[in-house]
């Protein structure tokens, strides 16, 4: 009878003990590789990390942050050394020579691409593949201060007249209008990227950067590029001479505590502007206008947080997993309340959000956006280049547009040779 019982308990300890492995076996860890800087951002990544993982018991997902300076040095290192993440994290078409070489994994036929703009999978994809899985709809455009609008009655601009007016405005009141971290190169490209996107589409110059960088076409006899020079010039004479040494976090504080009332520039911003504000301010946002016909002035959208699957990962079903679940409607809100940017999500709910978002979303809806894929930029050299003589033109007492085109023609030949 004993022999029999203790036959009984070990069958039944075999079966635990089988039971157990096959349980450890079916939980996967994902390693999932991000550069993002904002803290905004990383903390909505964990939230939406925790809420898969109750979701989801058999998956686990090791977030692993690295230095976005040097983001692609380590992806290359990782890729040589055979110890891939299985996510990575980047926009395909700056990873071209990786994606061509066919180092992350094709999710063209995916169908949680469909719950996403359009526009943005068109930027995730290469050679009409798509690689990426964009988290939100980025846009460049002018941000403004509500109250302040409010206490000096001030409409919001639809055309480049009224901007100009809105301007002049504030400028009379002796409040400089636009907040400008001219000590940074980037903040100084995007002033002119807000809307020289849209007027280089509008004017079927969309190619005009790939032109230019070829040696195709000279861009001081370009009537697009004379014009969106001198909307430029116009915008940056509205300037203290601080504003050479205003860095980006500078900038950033200065706008959230209501020194003026715009800032034309991304809206990876705005989650540090919330942040910073005092309680009660409020920011909206309007394409800027390059042009007096209202249409012609459209929203930037692009993409900017993006995951990537590496085409090596052995835990490809749980990954594309976790890429469906990013795709439904409450992931999207769990994003938006965190990063504060507009979701991807073509169904993203705005009700609640900041004003900021829902003039993003109603223009979006109104399909006044313009995809910043269809203007690819000057790449590497050439783009460092230009960014750094646009700085100089921007600080320059004499704005010379026509000295500047001719300066900037020759260096990009310069750089072909």
């Amino acid at each position: 009878m004993k022999n029999k019982a203790m036959k009984c308990l070990l069958l039944v300890m075999a079966f635990a003990m089988l039971f157990t492995s096959v349980v450890v076996a079916e939980t996967q860890t994902i390693q999932l590789m991000h550069y993002m800087g904002e803290k905004t951002k990383r903390d909505g990544l964990d939230a939406l990390v925790k809420l898969f993982e109750e979701q989801n018991p058999g998956i686990k997902i090791e977030v692993e942050g690295v230095d976005a300076a040097t983001y692609m040095t380590t992806y290359q290192t990782r890729m040589t050394s055979n110890d891939e993440p299985d996510f990575y994290f980047g926009k395909p078409r700056n990873m071209l020579e990786l994606v061509l070489a066919g180092k992350f994994l094709d999710i063209t036929d995916e169908a949680f691409l469909d719950n996403l703009l359009p526009e943005l999978v068109e930027e995730c994809s290469v050679d009409g593949r798509v690689f990426g899985f964009p988290m939100d709809a980025q846009v460049k455009a002018t941000f403004y201060n509500k109250n302040l609008f409010a206490e000096h009655g001030v409409e919001v601009p639809r055309t480049l007249d009224e901007f100009i007016e809105v301007l002049d405005y504030f400028n009379s009141k002796e409040i400089l209008p636009l907040i400008h971290g001219y000590n940074n190169v980037n903040c100084v490209f995007h002033e002119l990227d807000a809307f020289l996107t849209a007027q280089v589409v509008v004017e079927n110059e969309a190619d005009l950067w790939v032109k230019a960088q070829s040696g195709d076409i000279k861009l001081a006899e370009s009537e697009v590029m004379k014009e969106a020079m001198s909307i430029y010039a116009k915008q940056a004479d509205y300037f203290d001479v601080g504003d050479f040494s205003l860095d980006q976090p500078t900038a950033i504080a200065d706008f959230a505590a209501g020194k003026r009332p715009m800032f034309t520039n991304g809206g990876w911003i705005m989650g540090d502007v919330l942040v910073a504000a005092p309680e009660g301010t409020e920011f909206g946002m309007f394409p800027t206008p390059w042009s007096n016909e209202e249409e012609n002035n459209k929203l930037w959208v692009g993409i900017d947080d993006v995951f990537l699957i590496s085409a090596k990962t052995d835990k490809k079903d749980a990954c594309l997993k976790f890429l469906e679940f990013l795709a439904t409607d409450e992931a999207a809100d769990i994003w938006m309340n965190y990063s504060k940017l507009m979701s991807s999500n073509v169904n993203a709910k705005t009700e609640d959000k900041a004003p900021y978002i829902q003039a993003i979303a109603a223009e979006i809806e109104g399909g006044n956006v313009v995809a910043k894929a269809l203007v690819p930029d000057l790449t590497a050299e050439y783009s460092r280049s230009f960014r750094a003589m646009l700085q100089s033109f921007a600080i320059s007492a004499d704005k010379n547009v026509d000295e500047f085109l001719n300066d900037l023609d020759s260096e990009l030949e310069y750089i072909r040779e």
